[in-house]
């Protein structure tokens, strides 16, 4: 998702900024800052475009000391070309930071007089207008006990199938494999497994938790792998699960597992990325 927050500025004011990057990030939103986000040795300009290729929206600080036109105009290039590839979900933001001493009060660009501007009366006030101009919001309320989404990803990246045979006429050679796509698994309610690319795992039907917390109920595998037994462990930071699969004599794939939480709100959904792979 191209959701970060580009902050635009000069570096001299760079203690400002970092103000702003630290409240952007606390409210959980994700700002880019070239001091945080372009790792040492990258060239500038590159950076800096692949840094507008992410985001949903720039913010442009003026102060007095924003008086480089050619990279003020270099910025506000990439923005427009953002802008137009992305509609609505990408914004053109500009914040007038206070004057300091007689260095007189910035002005705002030809260019950029056309979008939000905001001028700040106070950082407070100025976050709220900046929440308020940008295309993206934040998702529901989290206990600080629940993962992000690159927590889950990262503690199930590992996650492996391993394919048992021969057994029934299983016609797949045994072996450890990756297992490839997407895991869903939502609360006593329903769960997914599935995997993308050439080799498919869909689901014909949805899977059900019973009253002892097992899970139940039936897949087809692909033209891929049409008699495989696949058996799949996955333990993630809220919930260990244990899945097995193995083919009925009706042709299906048949699955398995308790559910175990590991604290008392669970994630509505979580995916798995994962990819199945031949050894």
């Amino acid at each position: 998702m191209k959701d970060r927050i580009f902050l635009s500025h000069k570096g001299a004011n760079k203690p400002v900024i970092r103000c702003y990057y630290r409240a952007l990030g606390a409210a959980g939103f994700r700002p880019w800052l070239d001091e945080k986000d372009m790792p040492a040795g990258t060239n500038p300009d590159r950076g800096i475009r692949e840094g507008f290729k992410d985001a949903c929206a720039v913010i442009f600080f003026l102060t007095p000391d924003f008086k480089d036109e050619t990279f003020l105009k270099d910025e506000i290039n990439y923005a427009k070309e953002e802008e137009r590839a992305k509609g609505d979900r990408f914004a053109i933001i500009t914040l007038i930071l206070p004057q300091a001493g007689n260095a007189g009060k910035p002005t705002v660009p030809d260019l950029l007089r056309q979008y939000v501007w905001i001028e700040e009366d106070n950082h407070l006030t100025s976050l709220a207008k900046i929440f308020e101009a940008l295309p993206i919001r934040l998702g529901r309320s989290k206990w600080r006990t629940e993962p992000d989404d690159d927590e889950l990803d990262a503690a199930l990246r590992s996650v492996k199938g391993k394919i048992e045979s021969p057994a029934d006429g299983d016609t797949v050679a045994p072996r450890e494999c990756r297992v490839s796509g997407v895991v869903e698994a939502y609360n006593q309610q329903a769960l997914y497994l599935f995997t993308g690319g050439a080799e498919r795992f869909w689901p014909s039907a949805r899977i059900k938790a019973n009253l002892e917390g097992r899970w139940t109920g039936q897949v087809n595998l692909g033209d891929r792998f049409p008699t495989a037994t696949i058996r799949l462990a996955a333990v993630d930071p809220n919930m260990a699960a244990y899945i097995e699969v193995y083919r009925s004599q009706a042709g299906h794939m048949k699955h398995g597992g308790m559910l175990i939480p590991r604290f008392p709100v669970l994630l509505d959904t979580i995916k798995v990325k994962v990819k199945l792979s031949k050894k």
